[in-house]
């Protein structure tokens, strides 16, 4: 569980390899303590007067110590993921997912800079989507111009992260930016909302920039494309050797409502996690666990038994609708202490 204060994941595992099915047993028969939960499933959610009065709705306040987080190293030397979340302001909190890759340097130097970056235009602006768009492209451009010098590394240019980064104003006001392949999730009526698409070469419009600006193509026997041979996803923070041909930092952002009555959750994923389980594995597994705390081990955990290699990283933030719902399909999830396989 997350403090009520900024979070900023490093290195959450250590592990190279686990027993996969040990660690299943162990996180079923592990008795903890949730201090969010008063029945199987459920959070005392406490409610935002201040909204619900000027809504007429009911508006749940999220709280921080209630998000559940998971990140696993998989079959990597290193864990090049990292989450944050944090309260900007009264009214305003942040979540973001990272996913570094050619080394930590540009993952660590965004996860550290995004809250302070995000603090300074608020100061003068309450466009979220405008901020979000100017902070993606200030942090890219300062790691390269600026911070890449001080940092004397071998090969710095190759350092770059994805990001994904969610604004939820007011409880129910939601703004979503990203970079690359993490993903944003949202849960409604128990189907998932994609709320991000993979920054990738199959993408017409993001072919034809690369494309515009000289940028190739090449393709593994696995059918992967990458952007000159080298990353495949087409945006990224970071990557200064690839910013000439068309893999810019500009993120696509989505503005939209919080539904607290139909909406279970919102979810954010490195594609260590995503790559391996689809939309209705993900939501079936989420809302059948206990706690978000459970959610997030399990989808990583799953991730990793169907043969994801990657970092596994997931962050799940419980909405006003978390708990009312429960499948009992057998659909890659956890129910009891048995793992339901994939028919």
């Amino acid at each position: 569980m997350l403090s009520n204060s900024l979070f900023t994941l490093l290195r959450l595992s250590s592990r190279k390899k686990i027993n996969l099915l040990d660690n299943f047993n162990f996180n079923l028969k592990t008795k903890r303590n949730f201090k969010s939960i008063n029945l199987f499933r459920k959070f005392t959610f406490n409610i935002d007067l201040e909204e619900t009065i000027k809504t007429g709705k009911l508006v749940p306040k999220i709280e921080l110590n209630s998000i559940g987080v998971s990140s696993l190293l998989g079959e990597r030397s290193f864990n090049e993921d990292r989450v944050i979340a944090v309260q900007l302001c009264p009214h305003l909190l942040m979540f973001g997912i990272f996913d570094g890759h050619g080394g930590p340097q540009a993952v660590d130097f965004v996860a550290t800079k995004i809250k302070p970056a995000i603090d300074e235009h608020l100061a003068s602006s309450q466009d979220l989507p405008q901020i979000l768009k100017k902070v993606f492209l200030h942090l890219n451009d300062s790691f390269i111009k600026q911070e890449i010098t001080k940092l004397n590394i071998h090969n710095p240019q190759f350092s770059g992260t994805t990001a994904t980064v969610c604004l939820i104003r007011n409880g129910y006001d939601l703004c979503v930016a990203h970079v690359g392949d993490t993903r944003a999730t949202l849960c409604r009526s128990n189907r998932a909302i994609r709320l991000t698409q993979d920054h990738k070469p199959d993408l017409r419009r993001e072919m034809d920039r690369i494309i515009k600006c000289n940028g190739s193509f090449s393709w593994s026997s696995f059918g992967k494309s990458r952007v000159n041979g080298r990353l495949e996803m087409t945006r990224s923070i970071g990557d200064q050797d690839l910013k000439p041909f068309g893999v810019t930092a500009e993120p696509d952002v989505v503005v939209m409502k919080i539904r607290h009555s139909t909406d279970s959750f919102l979810l954010l994923t490195t594609d260590g996690t995503h790559s391996k389980l689809n939309s209705v594995e993900i939501v079936q597994t989420v809302l059948n666990a206990e706690s978000t705390d459970e959610a997030a081990h399990h989808l990583s955990d799953l991730a990793l038994f169907y043969g994801s290699k990657d970092n596994c990283t997931s962050m799940v933030i419980p909405l006003g609708a978390w708990g009312k719902h429960h499948f009992d399909n057998r659909i890659g999830y956890f129910q009891g202490s048995s793992i339901f396989p994939r028919f």
